[in-house]
């Protein structure tokens, strides 16, 4: 019987200490295949128009989340496990070529235009956010009781840094669609960045109610906003209550 426990012991220890207890802190109940919506960003009084669509479809013979960006001028891809963590990641811009960020066990590759440039170590007790998939993995972690998500956020321009993710607070958000119950997040370099680089403060806008969608998005830095002004998936359901599954 001793053993018994022993090896129960053993077992639990190795499991969670593997990255799959890191990374299941999101829930992708909220996902529904095809959703699509239409954001409008707005940069130095300069607006761009953006499509994005989720999709379950294979990627190396498994089930895998896409999220695909399409813009003027080129097109985002991310690929996310069934954890929604980040398996690869693609940019195509028909001006400079196509990057592209392979997430492996230990390290992630980065590339341009099929060479790699840089690559990094994969901590894998840490929780990664391909920059351009946030908007979508974040509508599955709960802020309610767990109000800060400590992640490492990664971009094509071939960066990782630290990040902290926080619930701030209820508010009621308005935008060309209608007014919504939203929770208000707001993420922030981590660490000793919090000090050096307080003045970077990205601030995201779900609806309180499942499946959390996305509103809206600004940063105090740059700054840039970002409204969703048409979702497929609210257009074709009347509310946002639970109950709409």
């Amino acid at each position: 019987m001793k053993f018994y426990y022993f090896f129960l012991l053993l077992f639990l220890l190795v499991y969670f200490s593997s990255p799959g207890y890191a990374v299941s802190l999101f829930d992708a109940s909220f996902f529904e295949n095809g959703e699509s919506y239409t954001e409008l960003a707005v940069l130095d009084g300069k607006e761009q128009r953006a499509v994005t669509t989720y999709e379950r479809k294979l990627f190396n013979g498994k089930k895998c989340y896409w999220i695909t960006m399409e813009y003027e001028g080129g097109r985002d891809v991310v690929i996310l496990d069934d954890s929604l963590q980040p398996i690869k990641a693609i940019k195509e811009r028909d001006k400079e070529g196509t990057y592209e960020i392979e997430y492996g066990e230990k390290k992630i590759v980065m590339k341009k235009n099929g060479e790699v440039v840089k690559e990094k170590k994969r901590e894998q007790k840490k929780v990664y956010l391909q920059r351009e998939s946030i908007f979508f993995c974040l509508r599955g972690y709960d802020f309610v009781k767990k109000p800060t998500l400590q992640a490492v956020m990664v971009d094509f321009d071939f960066e990782a840094y630290d990040m902290e993710i926080s619930y701030v607070k209820d508010v009621v958000k308005t935008t060309g669609m209608g007014s919504f119950d939203c929770h208000e997040l707001l993420a922030g370099p981590a660490g000793l960045g919090k000090i050096f680089a307080a003045r970077y403060k990205n601030y995201y806008y779900y609806t309180k109610e499942f499946p959390h969608y996305f509103i809206y998005y600004y940063n105090t830095f740059m700054p840039l906003e970002v409204t969703v002004v048409s979702n497929t998936r609210m257009e074709n359901k009347e509310g946002l209550s639970s109950d709409d599954q």
